[in-house]
């Protein structure tokens, strides 16, 4: 029997936030399976890439149902710190993971929610940003937290989101592989 408290608005019913985490891992696990292990199987990057859209869904599915914000991002800090060397070792690069990814887009929410000034507001979101391109997914990780969060509620503006956060995706990768 299906909880029908773990849907989430914009996918079938029949899919349950654990399948969908369950597939964002599978996804991440093809890419890095690509990244360190098969290095011609380019194809698996592309299966990967569907990832993090997904966890960016849940960051903001999580951050407004949450109890507890603070111990959400201390946890998401909290590994994110504790898998930068893993990640720094089997990428041969030094850059913030996934998880300091997230955090930051657990900050970004933060501040949105903040009682400042609208550019105030929008100021820390742009240093925080530009932070982010020294982390896996680097802008477009702000971004898409930011499209669904602004989307949140609505199923329609929530799949308009995705769909803008894959055409951006797609032109960043074509302008990178020129």
């Amino acid at each position: 029997m299906q909880n029908k408290e773990s849907h989430c608005s914009i996918f079938p019913p029949d899919l349950s936030a654990l399948t969908l985490h369950i597939l964002a891992m599978a996804f991440m696990f093809c890419d890095h399976l690509w990244a360190t292990l098969a290095g011609d199987a380019w194809w698996l990057t592309g299966i990967g890439r569907l990832a993090f859209p997904m966890f960016a869904f849940f960051l903001v599915e999580g951050f407004f149902h949450t109890h507890d914000k603070k111990k959400y991002g201390e946890r998401l800090m909290l590994f994110g710190v504790i898998s930068f060397i893993p990640f720094c070792l089997a990428f041969g690069m030094v850059q913030m993971n996934m998880l300091c990814t997230l955090f930051l887009c657990f900050l970004i929410l933060k501040v949105m929610e903040m009682s400042i000034g609208k550019w105030e507001k929008w100021i820390v979101i742009l240093i925080l940003i530009f932070v982010s391109l020294y982390s896996d997914w680097a802008l477009l990780a702000p971004v898409f937290t930011i499209l669904f969060a602004k989307s949140k509620g609505n199923r329609i503006k929530t799949a308009i989101s995705f769909g803008i956060g894959a055409c951006l995706f797609a032109g960043f990768n074509y302008l990178s592989n020129l």
